[in-house]
């Protein structure tokens, strides 16, 4: 038996307006980051080894949880998260639908543009939506050949392990990778060939009252 854990990044720059200015720990994603890792610290992890996407945000993260931990950080760009700033773009561009605004509409907004890119009815320069679940799923396999693999990353990819793991069609999927909130925890296993999901968006590090404002989604 294998144990992957997933981790999101902590909270990056909510309010940009492209892919490279969005690319970086607020100064909560920062705070986030290290409260994960002095909890992690305090806890039977079951961490042997991190490893990161290669975005900024992912990075930094690694980083911070790894110092608790005293674990090297290895980098995989195969857990770089999904251009949602282009895939936007290209929904307005090709099918009308306006940019989201808050929270609210962004939840709205989501799921349409997630369905008509693994239909084929909005483009992203880099990848298509196959091609995006397909390395996701390789970095995953990699991952569960050696157990106490720690992963972070970012909303998209956590959301396609649990969409493979729960068989989930693409609304579900959407609505699920909705709720990942920053710096969460996401943790399954492999047994006999299958995947488990084990916990699902854990913020043991966040439960205090006093961090309450640090539960963010963006």
């Amino acid at each position: 038996m294998s144990r992957v854990v997933l981790v999101r990044h902590g909270q990056a720059n909510a309010g940009a307006a492209s892919e490279e200015d969005y690319d970086r720990l607020s100064d909560l994603g920062q705070q986030q980051a290290r409260w994960l890792g002095e909890y992690l610290s305090r806890v039977d992890h079951g961490v042997e080894r991190i490893i990161a996407g290669n975005l900024n945000r992912q990075r930094d993260t690694a980083a911070a949880v790894a110092e608790h931990l005293g674990l090297p950080v290895a980098e995989d760009p195969r857990l770089r998260e999904m251009n949602y700033f282009e895939l936007a773009q290209s929904a307005r561009e090709t099918m009308n639908i306006g940019a989201y605004t808050g929270r609210q509409s962004f939840i709205e907004h989501f799921p349409l543009v997630l369905e008509a890119w693994e239909a084929g009815k909005i483009s992203c320069s880099t990848e298509t939506y196959d091609e995006f679940a397909s390395r996701v799923l390789s970095a995953l396999e990699d991952a569960e050949r050696q157990d106490g693999t720690m992963l972070v990353t970012s909303g998209g990819v956590i959301g396609v392990a649990i969409r493979h793991i729960l068989g989930l069609d693409t609304h579900s999927f959407a609505h699920v990778l909705l709720q990942i909130n920053n710096s969460s925890l996401h943790r399954y296993t492999v047994e006999y060939g299958q995947r488990r999901l084990n916990s699902f968006n854990a913020l043991a590090h966040l439960e205090l009252p006093d961090r309450a404002h640090a539960r963010t989604f963006v």
